[in-house]
């Protein structure tokens, strides 16, 4: 998932421990992390448009129901094969922000979030980063740690920029 050049700026880092939010910000854009709910929000400065990872209202959308529900408000969903051979899926909000394990750090531009799918015995490790042109995210496939389950397919960001029931 690619907005700008990679290729340049490195941008500001704080974290803010009263609200467990992660900002990144450079001389264009803005780059907030809320670890509460794993949502990012991405700001550009020069004109206040702002888009959303997840959609905000998710929970409350009276058209979904179970899965469907949770996925709109997930970074990543996960289709894997099980131990027993079976297809399933699920995503990073139901295994890993209900139950608290993705794990966050913060290097120059760029914010990684490893997503621990404790239940299922598979890790994913993703980069979200700015630039001084928009904004980057990838899986870092190499560090992808799979137990007896198999993932078949990943989809990130799959509501990035989707509006709410109120937009």
């Amino acid at each position: 998932f690619l907005f700008g050049d990679t290729d340049k700026v490195l941008a500001e880092a704080r974290i803010d421990t009263d609200t467990d939010v992660i900002n990144l910000q450079n001389d264009r854009f803005a780059l907030s992390l809320n670890k509460t709910n794993d949502s990012l929000t991405l700001t550009d400065l020069s004109n206040g448009y702002i888009w959303n990872s997840i959609v905000v209202d998710g929970l409350q959308d009276e058209n979904a129901e179970g899965i469907a529900k949770t996925n709109l408000m997930s970074q990543l969903i996960v289709t894997y094969k099980s131990a027993m051979m079976t297809e399933m899926t699920t995503n990073s909000y139901s295994d890993c922000v209900r139950n608290k394990t993705i794990e966050y750090s913060v290097d120059k531009n760029t914010i990684t979030a490893v997503y621990k799918f404790k239940k299922l015995g598979f890790s994913i490790p993703v980069r979200f980063s700015i630039t001084d042109e928009g904004f980057t995210s990838e899986i870092d496939a190499k560090n992808i740690i799979e137990g007896e389950n198999s993932i078949l397919s990943i989809s990130l960001l799959p509501y990035f920029g989707a509006a709410g029931s109120k937009d």
